[in-house]
């Protein structure tokens, strides 16, 4: 059961690992208790994040992270070196959207040095349905002014 993680890990290709992810599904609890897992040990952020990612779009599988996805596991994806972990982190916080994290999210704009990654947290932190949400677009717009 676990080879479709393992499987998925070592998978380039994009479709493949769509599939995997279906396949996944089935048993999403067992396979979301290996990704968490995983995160709390460090491995394989970057694959885990995006699993989560693409994983968040179902409402059963958000339903279910409700009770056990943490601080600790955010902390390790959010201060991950590789930009495209965070992002996904980023896009799966759209999906998840627990008002737990919504202030570390807040504090990240303020941190991110990466592009992609700032407007993948813009576009989660509209999710969240702030109410000044123009005083965050204008921090956003005044950082990519300062990057130009």
């Amino acid at each position: 059961m676990n080879d479709l993680l393992e499987s998925y890990y070592i998978s380039e290709d994009e479709k493949e690992r769509i599939k995997l992810i279906d396949l996944m599904l089935e048993d999403y609890t067992h396979y979301l208790e290996l990704v968490l897992n995983n995160i709390q040990e460090g491995k394989e952020l970057r694959s885990n994040a995006y699993l989560l990612n693409l994983m968040s779009k179902k409402k059963r599988v958000n339903d279910y992270l409700k009770t056990r996805f943490n601080k600790n596991h955010f902390n390790k994806l959010i201060n991950d070196s590789d930009a495209k972990c965070r992002k996904n982190l980023y896009i799966f916080m759209g999906n998840f959207l627990s008002k737990e994290f919504l202030m570390d999210l807040i504090k990240a704009l303020k941190n991110e040095k990466v592009n992609y990654c700032i407007s993948s947290l813009v576009l989660t932190l509209g999710n969240y349905h702030i109410k000044n949400i123009d005083e965050i677009m204008n921090k956003y717009l005044d950082l990519l002014n300062v990057r130009l």
